[in-house]
């Protein structure tokens, strides 16, 4: 049975836009490259990984402020379903922005 953070880590490549089967990733969008076990998938541990992932949530009109461990994600304009923000306070800073990072993920699937 697959942990909660691989789950997570891959909700993320989906929204990365990597094609997640039955525990692989395919690197790329071409159904012929290079794949790796979903268990490898570092979001959860690696800010060069997670970093992307928070440019691309950004570019979609939402800010991150992050501040120590005390994590908080909220829209820059109106996005009429979206809680105000999401705040999430953790003892590892990389574990609170993979928290938000998917609980903001989960928000906009169900949004869109």
């Amino acid at each position: 049975m697959e942990n909660k953070k691989t789950t997570e880590n891959e909700l993320i490549a989906r929204f990365r836009g990597m094609q997640v089967n039955n525990g692989w990733v395919n690197l790329y969008e071409h159904p012929t490259s290079p794949q790796m076990s979903s268990e490898n998938l570092d979001y959860n541990h690696n800010w060069s990984s997670l970093m992307p992932v928070v440019e691309q949530i950004e570019e979609l009109g939402f800010s991150f402020q992050i501040r120590k461990e005390d994590i908080i994600i909220r829209p820059t304009s109106y996005f009429g379903s979206f809680p105000l923000m999401i705040s999430i306070v953790k003892e590892s800073k990389i574990d609170a922005v993979h928290d938000v990072v998917v609980q903001f993920i989960k928000w906009h699937n169900k949004s869109n």
